[in-house]
């Protein structure tokens, strides 16, 4: 998994605000993710809270996927 191939400590070069998954609805973008959850809004954002995003988006939008 892409996850388990990046460094701890990583940083995106990103916006956090430019950077949210496609939800036709807007229903999970990272402004609700930050308010979910226990990261906080920042530049540059750690690789641990894009992919707790893509984790908690997954499991909100797409709940029934397989890992493989």
């Amino acid at each position: 998994m892409w996850r388990e191939h990046m460094p701890n400590g990583m940083l995106l070069r990103s916006h956090w605000w430019a950077t949210n998954l496609s939800d036709p609805r807007h229903d999970y973008g990272f402004e609700r993710f930050f308010k979910d959850s226990q990261h906080e809004k920042g530049y540059p954002l750690p690789i641990e809270a894009f992919i707790d995003y893509g984790l908690w988006f997954q499991q909100r939008a797409v709940p029934h996927v397989e890992e493989t």
